[in-house]
């Protein structure tokens, strides 16, 4: 999912929240035996899911509900700070 979210990334799941709406979203799925977080997004003409990757690099799948197990929709992310970022502190 890179840019979007880097390997080094921690994420918060919903894991009661596995429904695709309108757009789409960030979400931890269960697919072809790996686990991965992508952008899910549902094409209502043919009920299927379109997956996407943040890197352009890679193209968009398309798979049947079925196919696909949604663990939990990513609501929030978050990265540790460089070790080697300059901390500046000013006293008044």
């Amino acid at each position: 999912m890179e840019p979007t979210l880097k390997e080094s990334y921690t994420v918060l799941i919903n894991n009661n929240d596995s429904t695709i709406r309108a757009g789409g979203g960030i979400f931890a799925v269960n697919w072809d035996n790996k686990v991965l977080v992508k952008h899910l997004q549902m094409n209502p003409q043919t009920n299927e899911i379109i997956i996407k990757s943040g890197n352009l690099n890679y193209d968009s799948m398309i798979v049947k509900p079925n196919e696909i197990q949604i663990g939990g929709k990513v609501i929030w992310y978050g990265r540790e700070l460089s070790r080697f970022s300059s901390i500046i502190c000013i006293s008044i």
